[in-house]
Formats: C-alpha cells, structure tokens, sequence
C-alpha cells in the first residue's frame, strides 16, 4: 500500500473508542435527519425498483446500485462533520466511485462465497434434504405421510456452525473496504487490504461495536420497519466517525475527488 499515511495509522494502532463512537455518531446523525431520512427511503424505493427488473436486476440493485447509494451517506456525513453545508446532490456523489465499489462488493463476495465451500461440504445431505422438503411441501396433498420426511432428516451438528465464522469473518474484516476507496483513493485490492490490517488490529472491540450496529438496526426493524430509515443512516453516521477517528481522516490532506468530489 503506497499511502504514508495510511502506513503510519496501522502501525499506530489508535485505541478504539467504542461509546464515544455511537455517541458521536448519533451527534452528527442528529444535525441533517430529515435529508437523512428522506434520502434513505429515495434509495429503498430505487432499490425496490431496480430489483422488479426481470434477469438483470436483482444484480444491479446489488452490486451498482446500493453501494454507492451507501457510500453517499457517509459522504454527506463527511461534510456535515467538517461543517460544509450539504446539498441534495451530495447523497448521489457515490455514483463516482460505482465502478471500484462494485469490483469490490464482487470481490468481497466471491471471497466469502469460497469460504463457506467447508459448511456446505459438512452440510451436503441437510441440503439435499431441504431441498426435497421444498419439493414435497410444494406438492403437499392430504394423503402426505410427514413422517417419510422427519425419519428421512439427516440431523445436524451444532459445531459445524463454526464453519461459517471464515465467511463472517471475511465480511466483518473487508467492511471499510468503501470508506477506504471513497476517501482515500484506494484501488479496490489496497482497500480491502488498509480495512482488513485496521480491523484485525481491533477486532475484539470492532466485534463488539458491529454487535451495537447491528441492536441499532433491530430497533429499527421493531418499528414496524420505519424505523429503518432512521436506525440505517445512524448507524452509518456511527460507522463514519469510528472510521475518521481510526484513520484520522482530519490530519491528511486527500484530494479533491477522494472526499466526495468536494468543490
């Protein structure tokens, strides 16, 4: 990674301030909710449409369009932090990076699909048996003998869970990945790299301060959904002054494009 700075941060190893994180990052959340908010239900109605597309668009919404729609909050949180005003085109200046952000949501995809290969080996006939259930619920007549199907289960091994942890893992590790790409110019590999070094020097407490994202989120979806508009641009706002925080993002100097395209 040709990034002095970057080098200097990892090697640093800044202590992780995880309650001063959320606090802070409800603060700046706090300061723009309303085009927070109305900017997060603009992206689920787009997403929703894009995803109605027949073949292609399910993919689309994944990989063009939800990346950079994500990346626009934690541009807008950017200049709210350093106090610019924000404007409405702001949100969509993620669209910038689509091309890297997508490479990387497909590279951190195929990384994550290779390392579940293990769980799906271990559990191959509850697979198999899953999908005949499929099969025969979606066939069900009353003369169906549910008990071929229960004496017919394969049974399953808690441990075997455990076989899922490299693909969390790799999720978990790789989750700044965009951040690096948009604020620092980062080629998708080098991003990948700077969010896995920083993280793992951290993962106990980032650990922890993804469970605490993650409680945020389940507040939104116990609001009847609706919530979710308001929990997911917070937590993305969180998410952004650990981030700034861990890189010190305010003592280097990135170019004009690298912040969002900032004029």
């Amino acid at each position: 990674m040709n990034h002095p700075h970057l080098q200097k941060v990892i090697q640093t190893n800044k202590p992780f301030q995880l309650g001063d994180y959320i606090i802070k990052g409800f603060q700046l959340f706090s300061r723009n909710v309303g085009n927070f908010v109305g900017y997060s239900i603009g992206a689920v109605l787009l997403i929703l449409f894009a995803t109605s597309i027949p073949m292609v668009g399910g993919w689309g919404a994944k990989y063009l369009l939800f990346p950079p729609l994500t990346a626009g909050i934690y541009l807008a949180a950017h200049k709210i932090k350093n106090g610019t005003m924000v404007e409405s085109w702001d949100y969509l200046k993620g669209f910038k990076y689509v091309v890297q952000l997508a490479l990387a949501a497909i590279a951190i995809n195929i990384i994550a699909a290779v390392t579940t290969i293990p769980f799906i080996m271990a559990n191959n006939e509850l697979i198999d048996w899953t999908y005949n259930l499929k099969d025969i619920v979606g066939s069900f007549n009353f003369d169906f003998d549910g008990s071929i199907v229960i004496d017919g289960f394969p049974g399953f091994y808690s441990w075997k869970v455990l076989l899922l942890l490299p693909m969390i893992g790799c999720f978990f590790l790789y989750s700044w990945t965009s951040l690096f790409i948009i604020f620092y110019g980062l080629n998708v590999w080098e991003a990948m790299e700077a969010s896995r070094q920083i993280i793992s020097r951290n993962w106990l407490v980032y650990f922890l301060f993804s469970l605490a994202l993650l409680i945020i989120g389940f507040g939104g979806v116990a609001g009847f959904l609706i919530g979710l508009f308001f929990t997911y641009p917070a937590m993305l706002c969180i998410d952004y002054v650990a981030f700034a925080d861990l890189t010190e993002l305010n003592k280097v100097v990135v170019q004009e494009e690298y912040v969002g395209g900032m004029e």
